[in-house]
């Protein structure tokens, strides 16, 4: 066939496109800064659990941004909500939902 080379092009362009509009998109991710609930209230460690929950959340979102598997969100709208929410409630997993809605 003298034009096998063009039809091959328009049948991996039209792969291309197809593969390009046909991948679902990476779903969203929101990390929030983390929580201990600690029952025993032990004023000895509450600086270096302090300390440590201040690390973790920024720590698991820049493992998690090199993830190919999630796209991260969040910013100043979430960030305004999580603070509504937990100025609301003792810990933010008891917000009876509201992190669906964040």
């Amino acid at each position: 066939m003298p034009n096998e080379g063009a039809e091959l092009k328009r049948w991996l362009g039209a792969a291309l496109l197809c593969t390009a509009t046909c991948v679902p998109a990476q779903p969203l991710l929101l990390i929030t800064d983390f929580e201990l609930v600690d029952e025993m209230h032990d004023p000895a460690s509450l600086s270096g659990d302090q300390l440590r929950l201040s690390r973790a959340g920024p720590q698991l979102r820049e493992w998690m941004a090199n993830c190919p598997a999630y796209r991260l969100t969040g910013g100043e709208s979430a960030n305004r909500e999580i603070a509504h929410a937990a100025s609301q409630n003792a810990y933010l997993y008891r917000c009876n939902g509201c992190a669906t809605d964040i």
